[in-house]
């Protein structure tokens, strides 16, 4: 999870919940997530289900296989099965390891999505504020995330078919 916000916490501690290993990487020395947030992801925290780091940033973002390998600037590694990324209100596009992905953005910075919701990149999909300037809000972050969800398990089931 790339993000400090209500969204990276919320979103993590969820994900925590269902048995899945979650580690937030954040470029601020601390959350700016809502206390409440944050303090509901530390019971998983300590149960090793989740880590947070903080002051770091993303340098850059390698295939490992079937994993994604995210090299951290200054150093340090974390190999993952997925990437989430949120960003917040206004998109922070322009950060290195993003920019070599080179994505096709609008003049302000939003990645360019189609109707599925996929970037100019084939199987890499971006949803919520980064992809919708005309409305930044939970809603249509939500919408936008179930349109590219029906949009991946359709090409998973096809890539699956005999």
């Amino acid at each position: 999870m790339i993000g400090g916000g209500d969204n990276a916490f919320e979103i993590s501690r969820m994900l925590a919940e269902n048995g899945v290993r979650v580690t937030v990487v954040m470029r601020a020395k601390s959350p700016r997530a809502q206390p409440l947030l944050v303090e509901r992801l530390r019971p998983h925290q300590a149960a090793g289900m989740a880590r947070v780091m903080t002051e770091r940033t993303v340098a850059a973002l390698d295939h490992a296989g079937s994993a994604v390998r995210v090299r951290l600037q200054g150093g340090g590694e974390i190999e993952t099965d997925h990437v989430v990324v949120l960003f917040g209100y206004r998109p922070n596009t322009n950060e290195p390891w993003l920019a070599e992905l080179a994505l096709a953005t609008d003049t302000l910075g939003y990645l360019a999505v189609d109707g599925n919701m996929e970037t100019s990149r084939r199987g890499m999909f971006a949803v919520g504020d980064v992809s919708n300037p005309a409305h930044p809000c939970i809603a249509t972050a939500i919408g936008s995330g179930t349109v590219a969800a029906r949009a991946i398990e359709m090409r998973l089931a096809r890539a699956d078919a005999p």
